[in-house]
């Protein structure tokens, strides 16, 4: 069993604003731990946030992750958020496959616990050129998600054109 472990400190502004508008001033403390048994990888990380407007809160993730010998891939962990007037309770897995050796199918799926909301989040990526891939995707929600964190969440179905390009160098 392989381990490696990390503590942090953040002292700076909010990555979103507060409630007027502003980002707020904080002071994040935080560590994770990543292990190996066998093939599987565990990990588990949390951080408390002590803002200088508004209270402080915490909050952890905790799960796993493991690749199957037909490259079936599968994650699962939970997410918790400790608010001062709300506590959020996830459970999330994705389930990832590839076939034809160049196209993806993914599942992906979010529970959570307080408010019964399920949410289903579909994806077919296929390669059309080494470069170029075509995404089909998708969110579906099951409950209703006003006052949560999932707040932004509606049914819509997307379908993207990714592009990558690099360069490669050749030395002869």
């Amino acid at each position: 069993m392989g381990c490696d472990f990390s503590v942090s400190y953040f002292k700076g502004k909010e990555d979103y604003p507060w409630i007027n508008g502003q980002y707020r001033d904080v002071k994040i403390y935080g560590g994770d731990v990543i292990g190996t048994i066998g093939e599987i990888v565990l990990w588990a990380e949390g951080a408390y946030t002590n803002p200088d407007i508004g209270d402080s809160f915490f909050q952890m993730v905790a799960g796993g992750e493991y690749t199957f010998g037909n490259d079936l891939y599968i994650m699962g962990q939970y997410y918790h958020r400790d608010y001062p007037d709300a506590k959020e309770h996830y459970l999330m897995s994705v389930l990832r496959r590839p076939f034809r050796d160049i196209h993806t199918l993914q599942l992906g799926m979010a529970y959570e616990i307080e408010n019964k909301i399920f949410i289903i989040y579909p994806e077919l990526t296929i390669s059309v050129t080494d470069a170029v891939s075509l995404v089909l995707s998708g969110i579906f929600v099951d409950g209703n998600v006003e006052n949560t964190f999932m707040s932004q969440m509606k049914d819509r179905i997307f379908l993207k054109v990714e592009y990558s390009f690099y360069k490669s160098i050749w030395c002869g």
